[in-house]
C-alpha cells in the first residue's frame, strides 16, 4: 500500500523544483510523523535524517504514515492509482470480517 502510494506521489508531485523518488518520499513524509531532526552531513554542506527505519515499526506506525500519506496526497492534488486504493480496500475488509 505504502510503495504504491509513494509512487503515485513520485510521478505527480514536484517537491521545491526537484521530483523526487520513492525512497525520498518515504524518508520525507515518515519524517513528517516522527519529526526527525536532520543532522550535519560529513561533507558539512548536506542534511541527513538519521533514525527512520521503517521495518520495525508497528502496524499502528504505519497506518497513521498511510492516513498522513492520504492527507499530504490531498494537499497537493494527488489523483490515486487503482493499486494504490484496491490494497486498502482489502485491508480494510479484512478488518470488518
Amino acid at each position: 500500500k505504502m510503495w504504491a502510494m509513494l509512487r503515485d506521489i513520485e510521478q505527480q508531485v514536484e517537491w521545491h523544483g526537484q521530483m523526487l523518488n520513492t525512497n525520498s518520499w518515504k524518508a520525507l513524509l515518515t519524517a513528517g510523523i516522527t519529526k526527525e531532526v536532520p543532522i550535519k552531513g560529513i561533507d558539512g554542506n548536506s542534511l541527513v535524517v538519521v533514525g527512520l527505519s521503517t521495518r520495525n515499526m508497528s502496524k499502528a506506525f504505519f497506518l497513521q504514515l498511510i492516513e498522513f500519506i492520504y492527507y499530504f496526497g490531498a494537499q497537493q492534488d494527488v489523483v490515486w492509482s487503482e493499486n494504490a486504493v484496491s490494497v486498502f480496500d482489502e485491508y480494510l475488509k479484512g478488518l470488518t470480517q
